[in-house]
């Protein structure tokens, strides 16, 4: 959504796209049986953008709770892509550093997480353990098949490094299965998708990890 500016972005069109990624944010959005209802309708009312905060107030009144609580999350979701649109975000973004040795992957990575994140990327593994040194990242995401220096061990040594050790990690592979997994866990990692990965599933993962609701990411 950041590729479009604020004036081309209506209500409708909005809650249009935050449904059409939910399929593939499944398990991480939560309540998202609740919040793809919410937005049905929304969508289905167009709101005008000056009426979209009102109308989600009244919302927020409703006497379910879990409604209610979706109604909160769709309004902070909306007041919070309005603001990085329009470059007025009140607070940073959190940091992420991508390390992938294939240049066209960190470009789409970058890509997704660009609303929500400052972004990094380097295709040489090598680097990355200074580069978390410098950028103090909240989150990596590793590929975990690289030349030179796997994935795991760029993991290592981002855990064995005080500076750096409480980064968040969330390794890229494709490699699946539970024992790929388990070794992506005892490598320090905090989350595991598969390649090739749904990049919107991506980005919701992304956020759950460093504390933002999944909800349009």
């Amino acid at each position: 959504m950041a590729a479009a500016t604020a004036a081309q972005i209506t209500p409708k069109t909005w809650c249009a796209t935050l449904l059409a990624r939910l399929p593939e944010q499944a398990g991480i959005v939560w309540d998202g049986d609740t919040v793809a209802a919410l937005l049905t309708e929304l969508a289905a009312a167009d709101p005008a953008p000056e009426e979209f905060p009102a109308v989600l107030e009244r919302w927020e009144q409703d006497p379910r709770p879990e409604v209610a609580t979706a109604a909160v999350r769709v309004r902070n979701a909306w007041e919070y892509d309005r603001a990085e649109r329009a470059g007025s975000l009140p607070s940073p973004k959190p940091r992420v550093l991508v390390v992938d040795d294939e240049a066209p992957i960190c470009e789409l990575v970058a890509m997704v997480l660009a609303p929500r994140f400052e972004v990094t990327t380097t295709t040489e593994p090598r680097e990355a353990a200074a580069l978390a040194r410098a950028e103090r990242p909240a989150l990596v995401v590793l590929d975990v098949t690289m030349p030179e220096m796997n994935g795991y061990e760029v993991a290592q040594q981002i855990r064995d490094d005080p500076t750096t050790a409480a980064a968040r990690i969330l390794f890229c592979t494709a490699r699946s299965g539970i024992d790929a997994r388990l070794q992506g866990r005892d490598a320090g990692g905090d989350g595991y998708v598969v390649k090739p990965f749904e990049l919107y599933r991506l980005a919701a993962q992304a956020s759950s990890l460093v504390g933002l609701d999944p909800l349009g990411a």
